[in-house]
């Protein structure tokens, strides 16, 4: 006990501040690394999707020549699609009644400089329309990210088909 003033005090041990300030430092440098990681993996994902999409835009811009037709019936469809690109492909096509309703809907490959056709049997309703949609899947290592970066992009609006 400390007396000072006439007055018993407790003597109260502190931390030393040489251990405070060594403290605070490695809270602060802890506390540094987990925002520069955080940080880091945003900037790669943005990167790696923003890469992506510009892959898939430059090869839907390669996608600009199809032939498309189309045959129908009651109940069913059938429509030839041919790929006179250098570029593969993946695709969509949704088969309409004369309500717009979708009727089926159905997704394939189509390689380059091929043909296939999409065959839609027993439909609700009998198909007046249908919209060929071709996609680019990109599936691609950027070095400097240490990421594998992949997406597909939608070319466009597609193409309509009547019957």
């Amino acid at each position: 006990m400390i007396k000072r003033g006439g007055e018993e005090r407790v003597n109260k041990k502190a931390i030393s501040p040489l251990i405070a300030t060594v403290l605070i430092v490695g809270f602060t440098i802890l506390l540094a690394v987990l925002v520069i990681g955080f940080i880091e993996d945003i900037t790669k994902t943005r990167m790696c999707d923003e890469g992506c999409k510009i892959e898939a835009n430059t090869g839907c811009m390669q996608l600009t020549n199809f032939d498309v037709t189309g045959v129908n019936g009651t109940g069913l469809a059938n429509i030839s699609i041919t790929n006179r690109n250098t570029a593969d492909t993946s695709y969509a096509i949704a088969v309409y009644d004369l309500n717009g309703a979708s009727l089926e809907v159905k997704q394939g490959n189509l390689t380059s400089f091929n043909n296939t056709v999409v065959e839609f049997t027993g439909l609700s309703g009998d198909p007046v329309s249908a919209k060929f949609i071709p996609t680019v899947e990109v599936v691609y290592s950027q070095e400097d990210l240490d990421k594998e970066c992949n997406c597909a992009v939608t070319c466009g609006e597609g193409i309509e088909i009547t019957f």
